[in-house]
């Protein structure tokens, strides 16, 4: 996952998401995912607040959400020194809810998984016509969590499936781990898992 060489207007948003995520505790999940939006859209207020009431709604009960954990040097040959533990992402979604996919799947994960002692340090994401994917690094404070999943137990009742692919646990969000007609929970993963080494 080695980030290209980006401009520095990119990397201060960068920045500006990883410290707003990690101020979670003390600001809430809505307040933190504006700030996100805004990051994310660069500011387009309109389109923020359309996403953000429409937005939640579909995400919270119909997107499926994939979490693949592995250990940071298992993702990038060269983590930064923080980074302990990568989980890479995708959730299936119209490209018009990709970013407020992406503040929610961010904040409600380090919400759920990331106690008072974890930090996230890095992440890289990457919009498609029908799935948001990309990864996030945590230092070592997601340890706890990274090992009941690594054992093959879901951690928190936001997960409703659990599957290894290949040699990685794979939590699901919204999916029920059941294929339906039109989306099989399992079908894109190593399309977009690999995309983002």
């Amino acid at each position: 996952m080695d980030l290209p060489s980006v401009s520095p207007s990119f990397r201060l948003r960068q920045l500006a998401f990883v410290t707003c995520v990690n101020s979670l505790g003390c600001h809430g999940i809505l307040a933190c995912m504006e700030s996100l939006l805004s990051i994310i859209a660069e500011g387009q207020n309109s389109f923020i607040q359309t996403l953000l009431h429409e937005g939640l709604r579909r995400l919270t009960a119909f997107t499926p959400f994939t979490f693949l954990w592995m250990k940071a040097d298992q993702l990038m040959d060269e983590p930064p020194r923080q980074a302990v533990y990568a989980v890479q992402f995708t959730a299936v979604a119209d490209r018009a809810f990709q970013p407020v996919a992406l503040a929610y799947l961010v904040l409600r994960f380090n919400e759920v998984y990331a106690d008072a002692t974890a930090e996230m340090v890095g992440i890289t994401y990457r919009f498609t016509d029908g799935v948001l994917y990309g990864a996030f690094l945590y230092d070592d404070g997601l340890e706890w969590y990274y090992d009941c999943v690594i054992r093959g137990r879901t951690a928190t009742t936001m997960d409703d499936d659990f599957r290894w692919h290949g040699d990685y646990p794979v939590v699901f969000w919204n999916c029920g781990g059941t294929p339906t007609p039109t989306f099989d929970p399992h079908d894109h993963l190593e399309t977009f898992f690999v995309k983002t080494r």
